[in-house]
């Protein structure tokens, strides 16, 4: 498990991240000349079944919103929460970057919470499939500092195999979280997270260890490509018999283990999907179980020495291990 981070936000607010084992939130808070609105938000004052917390403390979760399908609104713009710069110095890590920088950026300027957004697989509005096995779920700030709900990058473009920075683009939401999930049952406060914050408002959290700035540690230049974290975090799968030859018409069989980027096998069930280029596959879903998985290939149709693979892979992140076949 990684936690990476990367003062490369743009939007000028302070980052808030809180994870708790079966939810995570984003929260945004921008300075603030006055801690009073000069308008109220266009909802204040309408009528709506609709109640939530307007104010909503620092380093606490956004308590249960009601007269809507869920307690947990997926995304939501407040009209308070106030904090100062100072109360966040406790909770930024101190091995971020240009660390001794925040007391003088942050102590003795007003803050307002805008807004939050939450990662909670509890959601109903959230389908089976979008809940799958290797997921990533992204939350993004757009230009006027507000957090956009979180979705799974990888259920949303796994026709077009768009990495989640595309997807969450496409939603015109910079993102600033990366929460990667290899297991719809693991607990949020286990997944591997990129995190995007704002150079001089910085962000704050709940879990202080084990953060760190890729390549500043090794050649004190930072490396802003965090777009293979993802592969990095996710399990791959090895092949351990199976592949290569196969006579026209016959069938084959292909056995195989999931492991981590170090190439420990990974002891958990899982449900794999396969994909094809030729031949019959007669199941394109086979479940794993405590890592070690197989599945049956038919050469079906075929000539001698035409070529076709079989992609292991998860119902949203697709074709992560090829099998090759030559047909004798």
């Amino acid at each position: 498990m990684f936690k990476k981070m990367y003062h490369s936000l743009s939007m000028p607010v302070h980052i808030e991240y809180l994870v708790h084992e079966d939810y995570a939130c984003i929260k945004t808070w921008i300075e603030a000349a006055d801690w009073e609105y000069e308008d109220q938000p266009v909802w204040e004052n309408t009528g709506k079944s609709l109640t939530v917390e307007n104010e909503i403390p620092y380093m606490a979760f956004p308590t249960a919103s009601s007269g809507v399908y869920h307690t947990k609104l997926p995304a939501c713009r407040t009209s308070g929460g106030y904090a100062m710069g100072e109360d966040f110095l406790p909770n930024i890590p101190d091995n971020i970057l240009d660390h001794d920088d925040y007391a003088a950026n942050l102590t003795g300027k007003k803050f307002r919470c805008i807004s939050y957004a939450w990662i909670d697989g509890s959601d109903p509005s959230i389908s089976g499939g979008e809940k799958s096995d290797g997921a990533c779920w992204v939350i993004g700030v757009n230009h006027d500092g507000y957090t956009s709900p979180a979705v799974n990058a990888l259920a949303m473009s796994s026709a077009t195999k768009a990495h989640p920075v595309r997807t969450i683009r496409h939603l015109q939401a910079p993102a600033s979280l990366f929460m990667y999930q290899p297991f719809k049952t693991d607990k949020l406060t286990e997944c591997s997270v990129t995190l995007k914050y704002n150079k001089v408002y910085g962000f704050s959290t709940n879990i202080l260890t084990d953060w760190d700035t890729p390549g500043l540690e090794e050649d004190d230049s930072i490396n802003f490509n965090y777009l293979p974290q993802l592969a990095e975090a996710m399990p791959k799968f090895t092949v351990t018999s199976g592949g290569g030859d196969i006579a026209a018409d016959a069938n084959g069989a292909v056995e195989f283990k999931m492991v981590d980027a170090d190439g420990t096998l990974i002891e958990k069930d899982a449900s794999i999907y396969l994909e094809h280029t030729g031949g019959y596959l007669p199941k394109s879903r086979v479940d794993v179980e405590d890592g070690l998985g197989s599945f049956k290939v038919t050469a079906l149709g075929l000539e001698a020495d035409e070529t076709f693979k079989v992609k292991i892979g998860f119902r949203n992140y697709t074709g992560i291990t090829d099998v090759d076949f030559t047909v004798t």
